[in-house]
């Protein structure tokens, strides 16, 4: 979203230069460099995610019968394994995910996630990537049709009810998470996963210089934001009918 605010704003800049309001223009023009460079350097993005990445602290080991790790993305490519398919975020999920199970040996792995437009399922290429892991087949169970959180949420409270489990997720995506699935009246334990914003050393000089990681922080940071706000704005005028 950030991005799109930037280039919109340029975009209307070159608008108001096209019909000679000048003035306009370079304030448009300027107002888009400075959001671009804001959202791009480390003190603001931290900021602006630390919030969300934050709000729960690690899995602390507690005894749960099934982990749970949220889909994410992947890219079949039968000439690399399993364990390369997977994009970096669902790649972190995963390996959280593992590393409770193997701590808790009658816990039961459940991955999730639909094909979209590729040839195997995200569900697939995930319990594939946790055998090549370590994990045995027989301790993972897999939803091929999940196309999103929620259906995630519907399709395994039939399988782990009221029992207390742990939720693997992005911990950016982690505040959301936690709240559907406590809505369908589940009882997640957060484990968050790929950390991104993230040390706390004194800021250095080259903190100020952007950088397509900040702005990509600050671009998952605004997408779980809006996702909130949605969510709650929806509860909100549910309630009201």
């Amino acid at each position: 979203m950030p991005v799109s605010v930037v280039l919109s704003l340029g975009l209307l800049a070159l608008l108001c230069s096209w019909k000679g309001k000048h003035s306009w223009a370079k304030s448009l023009m300027c107002l888009a460099l400075v959001a671009l460079y804001l959202c791009s350097i480390k003190p603001i993005a931290h900021l602006i995610a630390q919030p969300l990445e934050y709000r729960y602290s690690p899995f602390d080991g507690q005894d749960v019968p099934y982990v749970v790790v949220l889909g994410g993305g992947h890219t079949t490519d039968m000439r690399v394994a399993s364990l390369h398919q997977l994009n970096r975020t669902s790649l972190a999920r995963l390996l959280t995910g593992v590393e409770i199970v193997k701590l808790q040996p009658k816990a039961t792995l459940l991955v999730s996630g639909y094909a979209g437009f590729d040839t195997q399922s995200h569900a697939q290429v995930a319990a594939n990537t946790a055998q090549l892991l370590g994990v045995d087949a027989d301790r993972i169970l897999l939803q091929a049709n999940a196309k999103d959180t929620y259906e995630e949420a519907l399709a395994w409270r039939n399988i782990i009810g009221m029992q207390p489990f742990a939720l693997v997720t992005s911990a950016m995506h982690m505040p959301r998470a936690m709240a559907l699935f406590e809505s369908l009246g589940m009882r997640p334990i957060a484990a968050p996963a790929n950390i991104e914003a993230k040390g706390d050393r004194p800021l250095v000089w080259r903190d100020w210089i952007p950088t397509a990681n900040n702005l990509a922080i600050v671009q998952a940071a605004w997408h779980e934001y809006l996702g909130m706000s949605w969510a709650w704005l929806n509860k909100t005028l549910k309630e009201a009918v």
